[in-house]
Parts: structure tokens; sequence; C-alpha cells
């Protein structure tokens, strides 16, 4: 299974449990909001009844807390509504608001028999106060009256009642003044009031406002604890979709990592068959090349033996006649001067035609144990005189003494005085020439030759050691040195390698296998170092 199609179901599954669990989450807050009206709304109702009672005993003189807590119940229960919806506690909740609206009604009444019981109780006061100013009799039934009126307010019973009654009766037949007669207007509308008021206040009191709130709490509570219990469910479903997403996710990383592993062993292979083969191909166009060099050697050698061969007679033929003219001729004779430098010339095409058959002819190498330093200093010997005083010959032997390779002493000198000669040619009349031995690894010699000259332009680097190709054809360049130096180096199991930059001189590195004797006693000598 992909990461896309994993990640697909991880969605898939993921987005509906969320989706639920907010939901969830959303049912269990409204049910939270719902707990608190619920216990708001019980202790406003209980909050309500304490005040009426104030007020029925007059501890509480103003409506402002009756009012207070009747809006705070409604604004309660206009949250429970909200929340209830179709659920198990509607019922509850509308009987909840039809006792509300009882009670709201009960309320209003009684404030207005309140209302209207403490206006008639303050004139009865004032009347009473002014009768007492009045005659004996007058004021000794006014008090009569006030007292009874005590009694019927802290007791209105039919007995206080009827006395109440009997008292006004005897006041107002004693005066029939205006004052007694408010008084009896008063006491009469009180008597009238008050027990309306205590049934007012009893069903007031008696409304089962907070036993029904009391059940709905206990139902809201089982309800609530059901909503949480799903939306704790479904947190765990998600979690373990998560954590199942996270697994499946690990595995596959670890799959992954494995398919990644196996690639780059797969590329490591790749990489190492094509350098094989790239290997393989240049070792096969190196072979080619040697061949159809071998082939283009055996043919111009075929062909320069030949004309060699031609030339070396004609030349032979012309050298005896030189010579038997330079006989008949006295030295003093304006042509034996001449004569002279026809012979010189002779001898120098005799030189270049030996040179011709001996690149031309096979050379048998007769490998032998050199010393390859002796070699090099009997070169140098040869080249110190060639060399212009403008040119510094330095050499750098980093060999031990008993260092020795397979190989022809004289070709070897060929080789060395081959390269030595077109590195003070590239100089010029001033330079620097170095010649370095040292080992470049445990069983390589390397011959490392360094001038200061003209240097090699890149396009001649792969042609310089073809037959015949040269640089300094109006010199006199012939292009059979280099040729030989790359044959001589093949002959002795050797590689050359030319690094130059135009203006900047030339470097060729030359390495030759050793002997292995040297590399026992090489490797001996390290040991004896370390």
């Amino acid at each position: 299974m992909s990461t896309s199609k994993l990640t697909l179901i991880f969605v898939l599954v993921a987005i509906p449990l969320t989706l639920l669990y907010q939901s969830a989450a959303l049912e269990v807050t409204s049910a939270a909001r719902a707990a608190a009206a619920i216990r708001s709304l019980q202790l406003r109702d209980t909050e309500l009844n304490r005040n009426v009672l104030l007020v029925r005993t007059g501890s509480l003189l103003h409506y402002d807390s009756l009012n207070q807590a009747m809006t705070t119940c409604r604004q309660a229960l206009a949250e429970l509504q909200n929340h209830a919806g179709h659920s198990p506690l509607k019922p509850l909740i509308s009987r909840l608001s039809n006792l509300l609206d009882q009670k709201s009604q009960h309320l209003e009444d009684y404030k207005s028999s309140i209302a209207l019981l403490r206006n008639s109780l303050s004139y009865f006061l004032k009347l009473q106060e002014t009768l007492a100013n009045q005659t004996e009799k007058t004021a000794t039934a006014a008090d009569a009256v006030g007292a009874a009126m005590l009694r019927f307010i802290r007791h209105p019973h039919d007995r206080h009642r009827q006395a109440l009654q009997k008292q006004l009766q005897k006041l107002e037949s004693l005066s029939r003044q205006p004052t007694v007669m408010h008084l009896g207007a008063h006491s009469r509308l009180i008597i009238r009031v008050l027990p309306g008021l205590e049934k007012d206040l009893q069903q007031l009191l008696d409304l089962p406002v907070y036993t029904v709130a009391l059940q709905l709490e206990k139902r809201h509570q089982s309800q609530l604890a059901k909503l949480e219990n799903r939306a704790t469910g479904f947190r765990l479903v998600l979690f373990l979709a998560a954590a199942g997403f996270l697994i499946g996710l690990l595995v596959l990383q670890a799959r992954l990592y494995r398919s990644l592993q196996q690639l780059r062993q797969t590329h490591r292979d790749l990489k190492a068959e094509m350098q094989r083969r790239l290997e393989a191909e240049q070792e096969k166009t190196k072979l080619e090349r040697q061949v159809l060099q071998a082939q283009k050697m055996e043919a111009l050698g075929t062909f320069a033996s030949g004309i060699a061969h031609d030339f070396n007679n004609l030349l032979g033929a012309l050298r005896g006649y030189g010579e038997m003219a330079e006989e008949d001729v006295s030295p003093d004779h304006p042509a034996h001067k001449p004569l002279r430098q026809i012979q010189t010339i002779i001898v120098q095409g005799q030189t270049l035609v030996e040179r011709l058959l001996n690149f031309a002819r096979p050379q048998k190498s007769r490998l032998q144990p050199v010393n390859i330093t002796t070699v090099t200093e009997e070169t140098l010997k040869l080249l110190q005189p060639l060399a212009p005083p403008g040119i510094q010959v330095r050499f750098e032997n980093h060999l031990p003494p008993a260092t020795t390779m397979a190989g022809d002493p004289a070709q070897l000198q060929q080789m060395l005085m081959n390269l030595c000669q077109n590195a003070i040619h590239a100089m010029g009349n001033e330079g620097c020439l170095t010649i370095t031995l040292q080992f470049a690894a445990p069983d390589r010699i390397e011959i490392q030759i360094t001038d200061s000259g003209c240097g090699i332009p890149p396009e001649h680097l792969p042609l310089i050691f073809e037959p015949f190709f040269s640089s300094r054809v109006k010199e006199g360049g012939t292009g059979l040195g280099l040729a030989m130096v790359d044959r001589i180096v093949r002959n002795h199991n050797g590689q050359i390698e030319v690094t130059s930059q135009p203006g900047r001189g030339c470097t060729i590195k030359i390495l030759f296998p050793t002997c292995p004797s040297t590399i026992s006693g090489n490797s001996r000598q390290k040991n004896k170092i370390q």
C-alpha cells in the first residue's frame, strides 16, 4: 500500500470521526450550559421564595430583587429550551415553563395585593393617630380597632376577622366622622385583601419549581454522562485511527527505506557495471589503436626500409664519387671546399637514413636489470654539452641507490635523450630542465621530466606520439623522436603521461615496473625506517 492510499484511507476515516467528535463535544458543551442553567434556576427560585417571605413580613420593602430573580429564572429557562430540542428532557422543561408562568402570575398578584395592603395600612395608622386626639371613647374604640387589626394581620383567621369587624362597628356607632368612615373603609379593604394575599403567597410557595428542577437535573446528569461517554468514545476511536495511521506511516517508511537501499545498491551495481564496460571499451579501443599503430608502423617500416635502402645505395655511390673527386683536387683548389661540404651533407643524409632504418626495423629489447639512476646520470653527461648556457639542468633523485628495473640501457638512454632534447628546443636559450626519479608506488618507478618552455597546444597533445608529426618542421624536426619514445616505453611495459599548459612548460611522467628484488628491498627499507 502506498503512502497516498494510506493517507486517503486515514482522511476518509478521520473526517467523519472528527465531525462526530466535534458534534459530541458541542452537545457536551451545550449540556454543560444547560446544567449551569438548571443550577441557576434552582438558586434563583429559592432566592425568590425567600424574598417573597421577606416582603410579607415587611423586612423587604422593594420588589427589585423579586423582579431580578424572576428574570434570571426566565433566562435559565430560555437556555434550557434552546438545549432541549427533541431530547427526553423536553416534557420536564415544558412543565417547568408552565410552573414559572404560574409563579410569575401569582407573583404579580402578590405584589399588587401587597401594594394595596401596605397603602391601606399606612392610611390606617395615620387615621388611628388622628382619632387618638378625639374624645376618650372614640380614642379607646380606635385603639381597640388597632389592636384587633394587629391580631388580624398576624393571624388572618375568621375569629380575628370577626373581632376586627365588631370593633369597627363599635367605633362607627360612636362617631360618623369622615376620619372614622375612612378608617372603616381601609380596614374593610385590608379584611378583604389579606386572606387573598395569604392564599397567593401559599400558592406561590407551593409551586413545585424546585422539585421539577431537581428531577430535570437528575435526568440531565444522566444524559450528560451518556454524551461525555460518547464523546470519549469518539475521541478514543480518533486517537486509535491516528495511531494506526502513524504505525502505517512507520511501516511504509521502513519499506521505503529498504526500497531505497535496494535502489542504491542497484545504482551502485549499475554504476560499477557501466564503469567495467567503459573500462573494457576503453581497453578495447586502446588495443585497437595499438594494433592499428602496429600495422601502420609495420607498413611504414616496410616502406621506409625499401626507400632507405635505395637512398643509402645512392648516397653511398655519391660519397664514393665525392671522395674520388676530392682526392683528385688539391686542398688549394677552389672546388675542394664545395666537395668537402658535399661530403658533409652526404654523411648527414646517411645518418638520417640510418635513423630511418633503425625506426623501421623491429627492435628486439634485451631486458636486463638496469640501474635507472646510472642510466640517467650518463645521459645527462651526454646532454650537458648540447644545452645552451642559459638553460639550467637539474637532477633530483629520490630513489635508493640499489633501485633497478628490467630494461635495455641503450633504449632507455635514447628515450631520455630524445625527451631532454625536445625540452631544450622548447625552452630556447634559457629555462630550467628538471629530471626527477622517484617511486610512484612500491612497484613503480616514475621518471618525471619538466621544462619551462613554450608548452604544447591542447590540440597537438593527442598527436605527439604519431610518427612524422612534428611542430618543428621548419627547424628540421622529423617527427620520429617521440614515436621512438612511445615504442621504447611500450617495449618496457611502461606508461607515459603528458601534461602541458601553453606558455608555462610541459611535464612528462613515465612509469616503469621495478625488479622484484627492488620491491622486496624497498619494502625492507620502509620497514627499517618505520
